[in-house]
């Protein structure tokens, strides 16, 4: 009877229902091809797994399959990737923001500096 009992446990321990992870490596590069530094990465509806790419863009990070990789940066468009397999070199491209102000050509902005914050650099473009 007790060994009954433990095959029984031995086996719902092995089928608890474990999705097995993907690893997803790769670099995040803007427009111009450079990369970016410190952008972000995490898993969409999935509050607090993610990663930050280093200074050569690059980044690593553990999803579900099908998992959605959102892809962020400062200034620049969002970009969302679903990961249904392992992928060892994702190379994500990034797009400057057209938000209305680039449109409208403005041409005043804050700029920050060493020496600190001034109120208005003029942008000519």
């Amino acid at each position: 009877m007790v060994a009954l009992l433990l095959n029984g446990v031995q086996a719902y321990a092995q089928d608890n229902g474990a999705v097995k992870q993907f690893s997803v490596a790769g670099v995040i590069l803007d427009d111009t091809g450079e990369p970016c530094i410190g952008a972000s990465v995490r898993v969409k509806n999935e509050p607090g797994v993610g990663t930050v790419s280093d200074l050569d863009g690059k980044f690593e990070i553990k999803v579900k399959p099908g998992a959605t990789l959102l892809f962020e940066y400062v200034g620049m468009e969002s970009v969302h990737r679903t990961i249904l397999k392992d992928e060892p070199s994702l190379s994500v491209k990034i797009q400057g923001r057209k938000d209305k102000c680039h449109r409208r050509g403005c041409r005043d902005r804050s700029c920050v500096t060493e020496e600190g914050v001034s109120g208005r650099c003029g942008i000519y473009y």
